[in-house]
């Protein structure tokens, strides 16, 4: 089984979007809103927390 470090490395852009959205939703706790704003004129923003 490999680390879960080399699996998150092996994710293509959009499953790590994906991934650290879902993340950053399991820590809603420290924010107060998650969004996901990946696209044309993000400032390689592609998900932030407030």
């Amino acid at each position: 089984m490999r680390s879960p470090a080399i699996r998150i490395q092996e994710l293509d852009d959009s499953q790590l979007e994906e991934f650290v959205d879902l993340w950053a939703s399991q820590k809603s706790k420290l924010y107060v809103s998650v969004e996901r704003v990946g696209g044309a004129n993000d400032k390689g923003r592609d998900v932030i927390g407030f």
